[in-house]
């Protein structure tokens, strides 16, 4: 279980003794002003944009938060949960020790030829973490998800694994020493071990991040209760392709939730080491790897990142060695096919891990074709290697989109679908169809282009900004302070410099102009991001050590406030050490809203957990499309889609048929999450019309009891009920009702009355009638001066509810009618 992990140790403590040799670029560095002018113009700019950064980001250097407490702590309760991360850690460590083995066997079976170990066990890890996806996939389809099986299979994947180090260990021998690492990287590899250490504590936490819960380890739960790959009822999100999430659900399988955060931490692991390899390997220079491994390691995004379990690392992992090997292929005299196949298949395994792959899959093929002009190839030979590249990018992602032109016969589902007709497992109501939103139908502005690096840089995460996400938006300065220094440089004749440009420029133009800009959906391009600033920094001072001790230490400040900003969001929203000591337990921390957890239904799926039989029981749930947490068979939904429940209603005739057609689908419960499902409303999900509303009270009457409740979440037994006094309180109808008249309202403080009168209307047609929609529809009708319909909506109010204001509501009618 070690060899992999003291291997990578091993490659760290080797950084500052392996060999410096400067002869590949840094000759080609030749700045186009002088030296005497470049310093107070590089440093005026680093005053200019640190000033504003800090206007918006204050850092606190108090760090007692860090290690504050909530609850009390126990020694024996700390020490029982330590067999728990134990088996977490085991189970991510032999989902990555399998993969480098699958890794090394294709890279066998290809005949790869690697420079050194540390190539063979990154590149091996990396493309084999595609392979470990591809084989749980074929597994799921295969209907063999089963725990004992894949304990089995990863244990002997992991014994191969240390057979397999141990001879690289044998065949590559430790590089010589060489010279004497510096103050400034010494504080900087300290710095990343420092976050290391931070992001596996928050590792540690429960997964609470909205998209996680919902399909990125929410459809792998869906998979393992059912043993098999299947197609999720409802939950649209679950088309999105699933390469990173069937790594995780091999985690899973073998250990819980903790597993797929773990191994997410990895993929942060091996790319930091393979940004510091990269620059060993082809600047030749050991500070700029390591100035690009901070640099990319310390950007927030990838911080907050790098504490879930979601697919933006993974794809950051897939999309920088597929530009490695594809500089790699470049770069060298003599061309080697293996790195091209190898970049293709990299490639495609970032393609089938998020669509958004397709920003920086482009700029890849377009740095494989400049290349070729640039050294005068044939053009036949240029496509020809565009081409291998292109086609054998969509082979390997290619299982996708035939699962998804399967399922619904639209290979890109949930986009394009005016491309194409779309088919579902299910009867849809024609009326309720509507598309997903595709972020490719849109287009931003032009001047977005130019604006987004200075807003995001100075204002992302930034309060009072329409950037102040850090999470999604916060990119930090360091970017904004150092690329910008390229442009003084000659770089006609530097390829490897023109080449990482090229990637990085033509992904953020891609980027830029697509309309969700969140700095997260940028992440790929980071790392090559990364390694331009290292670049920037160590070319610019080569020859000068005062500006050398400048831009170093003002990028361990910049990485710093990065840190000292994210951090207390972190312990914020995590309380990591209350959690990892057991101080607060898992439980009661899960089963309360807070800041980026919204009205979780896991006190009911807790319950649900805890009573319900494994068999027999399958649950529909309403409001809530989070679903990791239930462990009973269940279907769910997407926000951005069709609502289940209102689809049964809409394709009954009547009461009786809704339930008959329930428990044909085999469903005896259903969790009704009412605040959750308020929140979410806004999507389009709540589309009752009045046969619904009709047809929902007869069925909730007749054949709906309540079992539980926490918290306006509520857990129902559908079955026939012979004799009872009062129907339970109808939750669905309730939440549609409120969530329709917080809409009213809000147009009535601003006063609106046209606009909460329509609303009104729509409520009334959908028979929500009672007698404070009344009372509203005359206080409507009263302020737009028609008397007439607000006393007769007065009149009916009071008659339902004879309330002081609605009397004295009454009395303001005919007064004003007489007057």
């Amino acid at each position: 279980m070690t060899r992999l992990f003291s291997s990578i140790g091993e490659f760290v403590i080797l950084i500052p003794l392996m060999k410096k040799n400067n002869s590949h670029s840094q000759s080609a560095d030749i700045l186009r002003v002088s030296a005497i002018l470049f310093m107070p113009l590089s440093l005026a700019w680093l005053a200019l944009v640190s000033f504003k950064f800090y206007q918006y980001h204050p850092v606190s250097l108090t760090l007692s938060y860090l290690f504050r407490l909530q609850g009390e702590f126990s020694l024996p309760v700390f020490l029982s949960l330590i067999p728990g991360y134990i088996a977490a850690i085991a189970a991510a460590a032999a989902v990555t020790l399998a993969a480098f083995f699958t890794g090394t066997s294709f890279f066998s079976l290809v005949k790869m030829k690697f420079n050194d170990k540390y190539e063979n066990m990154l590149f091996s890890s990396a493309a084999g973490f595609g392979i470990i996806a591809y084989m749980t996939l074929l597994i799921g389809y295969l209907g063999a998800l089963y725990r004992v099986f894949f304990y089995i299979i990863f244990t002997a994947f992991s014994l191969a694994a240390i057979v397999k180090i141990r001879s690289l260990n044998r065949a590559w021998p430790p590089p010589g020493r060489s010279s004497k690492i510096t103050m400034l990287e010494k504080i900087m590899i300290a710095m990343l071990f420092m976050l290391a250490l931070f992001n596996l504590m928050m590792s540690f936490t429960p997964e609470m991040f909205y998209d996680s819960l919902n399909y990125h380890v929410g459809a792998p739960n869906y998979f393992i209760q059912n043993h098999k790959v299947m197609p999720l009822p409802y939950k649209i999100l679950s088309n999105f392709p699933l390469t990173v999430s069937m790594i995780f659900t091999a985690g899973m399988l073998l250990k819980d939730v903790m597993a797929p955060k773990l191994l997410n931490f990895m993929f942060g692991i091996l790319i930091a080491l393979g940004i510091i390899h990269f620059s060993l390997r082809r600047f030749g220079n050991r500070l700029t790897g390591i100035i690009g491994a901070v640099v990319f390691y310390f950007t927030p995004t990838i911080m907050f990142r790098s504490w879930l379990a979601s697919n933006d690392i993974g794809l950051t992992l897939f999309i920088f060695f597929s530009l490695y090997a594809l500089i790699n292929y470049t770069e060298e005299t003599k061309r080697n096919f293996q790195w091209l196949l190898t970049a293709a298949v990299l490639s495609g395994f970032a393609l089938g891990s998020k669509y958004t792959a397709v920003f920086f899959i482009a700029p890849l093929a377009l740095v494989l074709v400049i290349h070729g002009f640039f050294m005068k190839q044939a053009l036949k030979k240029i496509f020809k290697s565009a081409a291998i590249f292109g086609f054998a990018t969509l082979a390997v992602a290619s299982p996708w989109f035939i699962r998804n032109y399967i399922n619904s016969g639209n290979p890109v589902h949930p986009l394009m679908t005016d491309f194409f007709d779309i088919k579902y497992p299910y009867d849809v109501s024609a009326s309720t169809e509507f598309d997903y939103h595709n972020p490719l139908t849109q287009i931003s502005k032009i001047t977005s282009l130019f604006t987004l690096p200075w807003n995001m840089s100075i204002k992302g995460g930034g309060r009072g900004t329409r950037y102040s996400s850090p999470d999604y938006y916060m990119s930090g300065v360091i970017f904004l302070v150092f690329l910008p220094l390229l442009f003084f440089f000659r770089l006609k004749n530097n390829a490897l410099i023109i080449h990482l440009l090229v990637f990085f420029l033509c992904s953020y133009a891609l980027w830029a102009i697509a309309p969700n800009t969140k700095f997260k959906y940028f992440s790929p391009a980071i790392p090559g991001a990364a390694l331009l600033a290292g670049y920037v920094v160590c070319a610019a001072t080569r020859e000068n050590q005062l500006l050398k001790n400048i831009f170093g230490f003002s990028v361990i400040i910049l990485a710093m406030s990065n840190f000292l900003f994210m951090a207390p969001l972190a312990v914020y929203t995590y309380q990591p050490l209350s959690l990892l000591t057991g101080a607060v337990s898992r439980d009661q921390y899960l089963s309360e809203s807070r800041p980026g957890y919204p009205y979780p239904s896991y006190k009911v799926y807790q319950y649900a957990n805890r009573t319900l039989p494994e068999d027999d029981v399958k649950i529909l749930i309403f409001g809530d499309a989070k679903c990791l947490y239930i462990k009973r068979p269940f279907v769910a939904f997407s926000v951005e889609g069709l609502n289940p429940l209102i689809e049964y209603l809409r394709n009954g005739a009547d009461a009786d048929d809704v339930y008959n057609n329930l428990i044909l689908d085999e469903f005896t419960h259903l969790i009704v999450n009412v605040p959750e499902g308020i929140r979410t409303a806004g999507y389009g999900n709540f589309y009752f019309n009045g046969e619904d509303i009709l047809k929902l009270r007869a069925f909730w009457k007749k054949y709906i009891t309540e079992l539980y409740q926490y918290k306006g979440v509520y857990l129902y037994k559908v079955d026939e009920v012979k004799k009872r006094v009062a129907a339970p309180y109808n939750s669905v109808e309730g939440a549609f009702r409120t969530y329709r008249l917080n809409q009213i309202i809000g147009s009535l403080k601003n006063s609106k009355w046209e606009g909460a009168l329509t609303g009104l209307a729509e409520l009334l047609d959908r028979n929500i009638a009672d007698h404070w929609i009344f009372y509203l529809t005359a206080v409507c009708h009263h302020n737009l001066q028609n008397y007439p319909e607000a006393l007769k909506y007065a009149n009916m109010a009071y008659k339902a509810e004879p309330q002081d204001e609605y009397r004295e509501l009454l009395k303001a009618i005919r007064k004003a009618q007489a007057g």
